[in-house]
């Protein structure tokens, strides 16, 4: 289950100049925050906006107020939100994610680095072994070596060739993780503009096992290109089967079996959407405000 956030951060000016927020009285402006603050906790608010205030408010000032709140597709009883605040709910959680999975990777470079410096202090301790070894066998014709030294090196060296070659095993192990922490995120940026543009309900709709190896399986055979399958997000959006608008569909096929289904359905999908950038608008809006 997704983490609960306590906050959620309020772009003072963005509100302020806000052409909706702007008419608003300021018990309208009380009310809105109420809902926000309702939503935030509940991710939608029920469609009749008075039920989810515990304060009284009049009907001028909740009219002030519907229009800032979108009515979720499907969702029974019906529930509203408002899409600006999943946004920003978006960025938090992908900011906190971000900052997660670098405190994860400067834990396994921390340890990778003290693994090393113990190699290097143990390559150190052996050396004065391997020089008594070496002078005591120059110095005669016979072997006058003390009793044990051989064996002891060639232990000493079988300890080393091990030590190092666990620490490439755990290099190889660390290089892994961090790739598949980075395509977990990839397919969590995925799902979430796939769901939100299809309109699901973001508290019915999650992403479990099913949906997001069908999502990596599609960013291993692209090379991670997030943008292309954003992409054939909004081509589904455009083809009237996919989304259940044509004559002969008996419902929409916009799930993620069908979007993301295999190389060919996102070709097909693509085809629909020729005026494409390297990188998907979503991304940069991620990235300008994340």
């Amino acid at each position: 289950m997704a983490e609960k956030l306590p906050y959620f951060p309020l772009y003072v000016d963005a509100f302020d100049t806000d052409d909706l927020v702007i008419p608003m009285t300021y018990e309208a402006e009380g009310a809105y925050n109420a809902l926000l603050r309702f939503q935030w906790r509940h991710r939608t608010v029920p469609d009749d906006l008075r039920s989810a205030l515990p304060k009284p408010v009049s009907p001028e000032a909740l009219e002030q107020v519907r229009p800032c709140f979108t009515v979720l597709k499907g969702s029974q009883p019906s529930r509203s939100f408002n899409p600006k605040l999943e946004e920003i709910r978006e960025r938090v959680t992908r900011r906190r994610k971000r900052q997660s999975e670098g405190g994860r990777e400067g834990g396994i470079r921390s340890g990778l680095s003290r693994r090393s410096q113990a190699e290097a202090n143990l390559e150190g301790k052996l050396k004065p072994t391997r020089s008594i070894a070496s002078s005591s066998s120059s110095g005669s014709t016979e072997v006058s070596t003390p009793q044990g030294t051989e064996e002891q090196h060639g232990l000493s060296k079988a300890l080393v060739l091990a030590n190092a070659k666990a620490l490439k095993v755990r290099e190889k192990t660390a290089d892994r993780k961090t790739k598949e922490a980075g395509l977990d995120l990839a397919a969590e940026v995925v799902f979430r503009y796939w769901r939100d543009r299809m309109g699901f309900d973001p508290a019915r709709t999650l992403l479990n096992e099913k949906r997001k190896s069908r999502i990596i399986a599609r960013l291993r055979e692209n090379g991670g290109d997030v943008s292309e399958l954003l992409y054939v997000v909004d081509g589904a959006l455009r083809d009237d089967w996919t989304m259940g608008r044509d004559a002969r569909s008996t419902k929409p096929y916009n799930g993620t079996q069908t979007i993301f289904r295999d190389r060919e359905k996102l070709e097909g999908l693509l085809a629909l959407v020729p005026d494409r950038a390297d990188m998907h608008p979503y991304l940069e809006v991620g990235d300008a405000q994340g």
